[in-house]
This record gives structure tokens, C-alpha cells and sequence, in this order.
């Protein structure tokens, strides 16, 4: 069932990053928060969290109401070794988002800075 969670949440993720028209956003975005972070298919945390770094950009108001849990699981992907299927640019993007807004990170993290 974890797989099918975790794909649904990468799947839900491009097509919204796709089509953001085709499905109302702010109404997906509770249930795909509340799934994170992914336990299994670890290589759909790039399309979420590329995702969730668009919203963040674009000042969806559901994301910046929520920006603690989100910053949370920014850390949470990043320090636990997960983040070994996210690409290099979306490690440094969401460090670079974490210092901007002043998010406190353990020190390993630092080393991603951009």
C-alpha cells in the first residue's frame, strides 16, 4: 500500500506541474502533504518536492500557510539519506529555500548550500 501511496504522490505531482489547470490545486494539496514523506519509491520524491519548490516560488497560498511542515519536511528528506534520488539542483533549491527563509538546518545540511 506504501508503494501505491508514493507513486500516486509522484504521479499527482507531474501531472500538476504539467496541468496546474486540471485539478484544483489547493484541494490536492492537504492529502498529498499529509503523505509525505515518501517511504518506498524514493525516486518520486524529485517530482514532489520539484513540485512543492514551484508552489513555493509561484507564493501558492496553501504552501506559504503551511510553509513550517513543508520547511519540515525539507529536513526531514535531506537528512535522512532519502534524498539520495533527488537530483543535486533540488537538494541546493531547497537549502537555498531554507536559508531564505531563515529555517533553522542541522549542520550536515550546510553542505548543500549553493
Amino acid at each position: 500500500m506504501i508503494n501505491v501511496t508514493d507513486n500516486a504522490c509522484g504521479a499527482v505531482s507531474r501531472m500538476l506541474m504539467k496541468h496546474p489547470q486540471a485539478v484544483p490545486v489547493e484541494q490536492v494539496l492537504p492529502t498529498l502533504a499529509a503523505a509525505l514523506p515518501l517511504k518506498a519509491e524514493l525516486e518520486e520524491n524529485e517530482p514532489v518536492f520539484r513540485f512543492l519548490l514551484s508552489l513555493l516560488h509561484g507564493r501558492n497560498g496553501w504552501v506559504l500557510e503551511h510553509l513550517g511542515h513543508i520547511l519540515d519536511l525539507f529536513v526531514q528528506v535531506l537528512s535522512t539519506g532519502t534524498e539520495s534520488k533527488l537530483k543535486e539542483s533540488t537538494k541546493k533549491e531547497m537549502v537555498a529555500v531554507m536559508l531564505a527563509f531563515g529555517y533553522p538546518m542541522p549542520g550536515e545540511l550546510m553542505a548543500l548550500k549553493a
